[in-house]
């Protein structure tokens, strides 16, 4: 709610300020993807982001026009010399390639090549949104201004757009909730609050630390100016009371110094009203939480995944990674009991309370905020459901508020509130920072630190994960692999198996290429000695040959080199069959 969409909409002309001007360097190209993009297309989705290369595919069609002309009516000088110019600027545009870069940001952003034939209209919103950033981002544009780029986005497609925002050579205005994300991309950090914006070259983590630092030596030099200020006031009450004419000037003189330092004094800017809220004492469990065996789910013969294994003890905080798609809701279904497993055990500790966060709040659309909470807790007095709403910041009139009309962050506190009242002992929760602003995400972090009973939460925010994770657990369609850590342990290990896997895989590279370069020379050896054993026969043939001619009437010596010519010829037979075996061989392996 602070203006941050509406500051991209005005620069890019979509909206007019009150007052102010935008001014853009000339010729510069803006490129602008909103929070919830839609395509509007009847294309596939390969041939919708390729329209990102209008140009080279004018381009590309007047060369096939020239090309064609030139088949048909033969060549001449000038329209050789404008094929050669197009072609040029044809290259020079990237015509070679932007169909191989299509593919490899389609791909990077979690695309398969299935679903690039997918017409736009049957795309979901998260493919829509990912689909519009494969667009923008090939759209050569001089200007990046990104709305939340990151939502729907798993951790592989996370790692490509900041590898690819990072050798971007435009400018980037992105913004985002995701603090890991700005770390990794951005070098200046703008932010909007009380109405102005904070602008300083640093990303969030070191913006955040100076920006509180500054913030607290403000507070202390405004309470240093004020107690300097009642001590000159006393000063000078003391003095007037004396009222002598010595004490009189004196006072006169401090009431200059008061007037002036009263006048420099600037109260530091109130901080925005933020959520700031706990959970309750967690009641007790036995050591073990939550035990999964050998789990297994499957919709329509398309598996989701395979032998699951899963163990949390009390008090864990454990997060569940995996890519869009894999099951992760599904999973956390089936642990709810709200889905049924295909196999598998699942055996829950005792004692356990599960208190479900859903990714997608749902509420009682009519009814208002503080209805929605009085409803569900009627034990609760109205001061005490304003004073809990309060907390998530719902003040004054927004406790009125009708919740069908709220935003995606509001509705997400309403039910965090919702949660928080009943007071479970393990909390299941499904992307619990989506929609939610940077300060309540801080709020929830510091909640969940301090909360006393056990946690399984799906979540594609790499900060909140490496700040609250004590275990990680991945999984896929092939089972799942834990990690006792938090994010930056879970990096540190998946970097040291990948470089395993690559070593191991340069290893067998190396036999196979030992084993390889073996075989052809043992091949070439075979093949040299068959060619030299008929290199001799043919030798031996002719001086055979040779005899045979100068026997003359000597028919029982004609007769003798005869058979053995036969039989040398048939020999020869033998190793011609051998080459072209051997021969055929050594072809294969070239």
């Amino acid at each position: 709610g602070a203006g941050k969409t509406t500051l991209f909409k005005i620069i890019t002309g979509n909206l007019m300020p009150d007052s102010g001007s935008v001014s853009v360097a000339s010729g510069a190209k803006i490129g602008y993807m909103s929070q919830n993009p839609e395509l509007k297309s009847t294309f596939s989705l390969y041939d919708e982001v390729l329209t990102a290369f209008d140009n080279i595919i004018s381009l590309e069609r007047e060369l096939s026009e020239i090309e064609f002309q030139m088949g048909k009516e033969g060549f001449c000088e000038e329209t050789v010399i404008r094929h050669q110019k197009l072609l040029k600027k044809y290259e020079d545009a990237g015509g070679l390639t932007y169909k191989s870069r299509t593919k490899a940001v389609l791909c990077g952003l979690g695309f398969s090549d299935n679903d690039l034939l997918k017409s736009c209209s049957v795309l979901s919103g998260g493919e829509q949104t990912r689909a519009s950033l494969a667009k923008l981002l090939l759209s050569d544009a001089d200007i990046l201004l990104l709305d939340e780029p990151t939502n729907h986005l798993d951790m592989d497609a996370l790692d490509f757009l900041e590898g690819y925002l990072r050798d971007y050579n435009g400018a980037v205005i992105t913004i985002s909730h995701d603090r890991y994300f700005l770390d990794k991309v951005t070098g200046k950090t703008m932010q909007l609050i009380n109405s102005g914006i904070e602008l300083i070259s640093l990303p969030y983590s070191e913006f955040i630390k100076l920006t509180s630092k500054r913030r607290e030596d403000e507070q202390k030099k405004y309470q240093n100016d004020l107690n300097e200020i009642r001590r000159i006031e006393g000063i000078i009450e003391t003095q007037r009371r004396f009222n002598r004419e010595r004490n009189i000037r004196m006072a006169e003189s401090r009431q200059k110094v008061l007037d002036k330092k009263k006048a420099a004094l600037r109260a530091p800017e109130k901080n925005e009203k933020k959520a700031d809220f706990a959970f309750g004492d967690a009641s007790h469990t036995g050591k073990d939480v939550l035990n999964i065996s050998n789990l297994s789910k499957s919709y329509e013969g398309v598996t989701l995944f395979t032998d699951v294994n899963l163990d949390i003890k009390r008090g864990e905080k454990v997060f569940l990674l995996g890519g869009n798609g894999t099951g992760k809701t599904t999973l956390l279904n089936i642990i709810c009991e709200a889905e049924k497993a295909d196999r598998g055990n699942i055996t829950y500790g005792a004692g356990v309370e599960i208190g479900y966060f859903r990714q997608h709040s749902v509420l009682n659309s009519g009814k208002t905020v503080i209805d929605e909470i009085s409803d569900d807790f009627p034990k609760l007095t109205i001061t005490q459901i304003r004073n809990q709403l309060a907390a998530f910041s719902f003040f004054e009139d927004d406790v009125f508020k009708n919740t069908g009309q709220l935003s995606g962050g509001e509705k997400a506190r309403v039910s965090l509130l919702k949660l928080i009242l009943k007071n479970p002992n393990f909390l299941i929760m499904d992307e619990p920072t989506n929609h939610l602003d940077l300060p309540s995400r801080e709020a929830l972090e510091n909640a969940l630190s301090l909360y006393s009973g056990t946690a399984l939460i799906v979540s594609h925010d790499r900060y909140f994960i490496n700040k609250l994770a004590e275990k990680i657990v991945t999984f896929d369609v092939n089972g799942s692999m834990t990690y006792a850590g938090n994010y930056n342990y879970y990096l540190e290990h998946k970097q040291g198996e990948n470089k395993k896997t690559q070593k191991k895989s340069k290893e067998t590279d190396y036999f196979k290429e030992k084993e390889y370069k073996s075989g052809i020379r043992k091949l070439k050896n075979a093949l040299a000695r068959i060619e030299e054993k008929i290199s001799a026969a043919e030798n031996e043939l002719e001086e055979l040959n040779n005899a045979l001619m100068l026997t003359g009437a000597d028919y029982e010596k004609a007769a003798s080199l005869s058979s053995e010519i036969d039989i040398l010829k048939t020999s020869m037979d033998e190793m011609y069959i051998e080459w072209d075996k051997t021969n055929a061989e050594l072809e294969k392996w070239l």
